[in-house]
């Protein structure tokens, strides 16, 4: 068995013992691409998604990293969702962009450039030799130039922030503050720097403004808040032992906080750093559609792709709106 702790390190249970897996190279690698699911292939590799790295194929024999398939060798995204093996040998690894299948035996190669050619490989064509009496084979490649194309004018410049590495998945502003938040974590960014708060990654985040609060939606399915008036945003310690998957959350003109998982909505309201008031509304999201929310002329709205509902915390009652 391949085992996956929390710190992103590994360790291997075979022959009813436990062991720690070291690996001898790219081992920050592995640490930073925050370990989510791993296979056991056959008695010499095993493999490990992740959220920023792609997959990892590991000899656990040698304890080396065999592969890495990620964005730059030929993988659509790093964030890996899920993944499995089938009766072949092959890794499905399902992403953003839909499935990718990676036979570990086989090499995996993005052939979209061609050695030392700086021009574009649209094809190329397999011609046998005439004489008959011999068996080798000439390849002959064909070469299409793509027009180029000047640029006059450059309307934007675009300068990156440094601190953060993975995907963004959300901003939001307070004031002259600026917050993102993303498989990094969540970050303020002042200037071209962006100053982490927490490190861990989150699926998206809000801020409460009538609790001076910026409240999280952690990949681990936890809920976490940070103060936000304060110098080092300190964690403030409401939600519990709550767990769900919340997609979505917002606050709305009356100081509700709204988070939305694939099968319910909930909402809580926070004062003097205690949750005052909840509660908890079941949907009909047989698909699980990811919802969204947001307030309009003081009703709280919903969508997703079943359709859009409002929420009478009044009376308890969904609507469906369309």
């Amino acid at each position: 068995y391949l085992i996956g702790l929390v710190n992103n390190t590994l360790k291997v249970c075979e022959d009813n013992k436990i062991v720690n897996l070291e690996i001898k190279d790219d081992e920050e690698y592995l640490q930073n691409s925050e370990i989510i699911d791993g296979i056991w292939i056959n008695d010499t590799l095993s493999a490990v998604a992740t959220l920023k790295g792609g997959v990892i194929f590991i000899n656990h024999r040698t304890k080396s990293i065999e592969q890495i398939v990620n964005y730059q060798s030929g993988l659509p995204d790093n964030e890996v969702f899920a993944f499995a093996k089938d009766s072949n040998g092959g890794i499905w690894v399902a992403h953003s962009a839909g499935f990718t299948r990676i036979s570990p035996n086989l090499p995996f190669r993005s052939f979209n450039k061609y050695p030392k050619k700086s021009k574009g490989l649209f094809g190329f064509l397999k011609k046998d030799n005439a004489d008959p009496t011999k068996t080798e084979t000439s390849t002959k490649t064909v070469f299409r130039s793509r027009t180029k194309r000047e640029l006059k004018t450059i309307t934007y410049q675009y300068t990156r922030v440094e601190g953060i590495a993975s995907k963004v998945f959300h901003f939001m502003s307070n004031g002259n503050q600026l917050f993102c938040g993303g498989l990094d974590g969540l970050y303020q960014i002042e200037e071209l720097q962006a100053v982490p708060i927490s490190k861990e990654p989150i699926h998206t985040f809000t801020i409460a403004r009538r609790s001076n609060k910026i409240i999280t939606a952690t990949y681990s399915n936890q809920i976490k808040t940070f103060q936000l008036n304060s110098p080092e945003h300190e964690e403030v310690y409401l939600f519990g032992d709550f767990r769900d998957q919340i997609q979505y959350m917002f606050e709305d003109s009356k100081g509700r906080i709204w988070l939305c998982s694939t099968d319910e909505i909930y909402y809580v309201t926070i004062s003097n750093n205690e949750i005052i008031n909840t509660d908890t509304y079941k949907i009909n999201n047989p698909y699980y559609f990811n919802t969204f929310g947001a307030e309009k002329d003081g009703k709280d709205f919903f969508v997703n792709e079943s359709g859009i509902f409002s929420i009478d915390p009044t009376n308890g009652k969904i609507t469906d709106v369309d």
